[in-house]
């Protein structure tokens, strides 16, 4: 499955991040002004990086 393509739940289901990385993130979204969709993008991305 390609990430670009995961529905809502799948990213939710496929993308988890430990404690230490969803307060980073949250942070990140707090003073950067991240919108939920970003957010969302982010997570998509983040195996694709991860696999490099």
């Amino acid at each position: 499955m390609l990430n670009s393509r995961m529905n809502f739940k799948q990213v939710r289901k496929f993308c988890v991040l430990h404690k230490e990385s969803k307060s980073l993130l949250q942070i990140a979204m707090e003073n950067l002004g991240i919108s939920a969709r970003a957010h969302d993008r982010i997570l998509r991305m983040a195996p694709t990086i991860a696999d490099l």
